[in-house]
């Protein structure tokens, strides 16, 4: 009782920030916001149209999916679960964990918290991860319940001065870190590479007269407003954030395909400046813009590597 007493008081201090958010802005506590469980876009991957979520997202429903594709749900978290394990950033240490999970419950005392563990993570895993999709991210709860383990794992090996357990413990440790530091160096530099492009282009747009980030519209929700305080986007898809009412009325959803209705959006929304990603989604749709972009009220101001910059005539 005492072991989950402190796991509740530490989850609570923990999560007091998002639990007084939740609050103040949805009225629950234990809110999800107006996020979606978005299963259906995992199983079928052409079920979800980014440039048009409100009438998309949910087409495919957990209990359509059960009821009409169990074997695609199924087939979907049966090739998900093999990629827990090639997560460089979490991966190695999920496998340390299973590899030492016997030797920790033979080897101590506190089995029913361990198994406790061990069950949120197996049950997290099958609801959660398994159905959508394995990142870093959502597999961070499983790979602090494995760093518990391992840890355990080594306490139990120096506790006994077992020359042969502590071997064991380090080889698995080596196993769980031994190719994590260098991917994690080389994500890091990938995220730096991003940042300079992305400060690239707010500086040019910025010499070029951009005040308010709702003046631009692109549609790539990777260029983010970094020299704005209060961290306020770009005009773009929206995706699920269209959800919410007071956004939607606030920045409606562009349903242009031709350069004059996008000049009709652009001036309707005071758009001045238009930044496109060259691979970016709804290509189809930004066709028309990249063809010719004086029928849509705009004139090319420089291109490089990652987009292609307009500005109103």
């Amino acid at each position: 009782m005492r072991s989950w007493l402190l796991f509740v008081l530490g989850f609570l201090v923990a999560a007091m920030p998002l639990l007084i958010i939740n609050t103040l802005e949805y009225r629950n506590p234990f809110s999800t916001g107006i996020s979606k469980y978005l299963i259906g876009e995992f199983v079928f991957e052409d079920s979800l149209d980014w440039t048009d979520f409100p009438g998309t997202y949910d087409a495919w429903p957990l209990t359509r999916l059960i009821t009409e594709r169990p074997r695609a749900l199924v087939r979907r978290m049966y090739d998900e679960f093999w990629q827990i394990f090639k997560i460089r950033e979490g991966g190695g240490l999920i496998l340390a964990a299973v590899l030492v999970l016997p030797f920790v419950f033979v080897n101590t005392a506190a089995r029913r918290e361990l198994a406790a563990l061990l069950w949120m993570a197996v049950a997290y895993t099958v609801a959660v991860m398994l159905p959508t999709r394995v990142t870093e991210r959502a597999e961070l709860p499983v790979t602090i319940i494995a760093a518990v383990l391992v840890a355990c794992a080594l306490g139990c090996a120096w506790s006994r001065r077992r020359t042969s357990y502590a071997l064991f413990a380090v080889t698995v440790v080596a196993l769980a870190v031994v190719n994590w530091p260098l991917d994690y160096g080389h994500n890091l530099q990938l995220k730096w590479e991003r940042m300079s492009v992305n400060r690239q282009a707010i500086a040019l747009l910025r010499q070029q007269g951009l005040r308010n980030p709702d003046q631009l519209f692109t549609n790539d929700w990777g260029l983010l407003n970094l020299d704005d305080p209060k961290f306020v986007t770009f005009v773009n898809w929206g995706g699920w954030i269209l959800l919410d009412t007071k956004y939607a009325i606030e920045r409606p959803l562009s349903r242009a395909t031709t350069a004059l209705e996008w000049a009709g959006y652009f001036a309707q929304q005071q758009i001045d400046f238009v930044v496109l990603q060259k691979d970016g989604p709804g290509k189809v749709r930004i066709a028309s813009i990249v063809a010719d972009p004086a029928a849509a009220g705009l004139v090319a101001i420089q291109e490089n590597a990652n987009y292609l910059f307009y500005q109103q005539r």
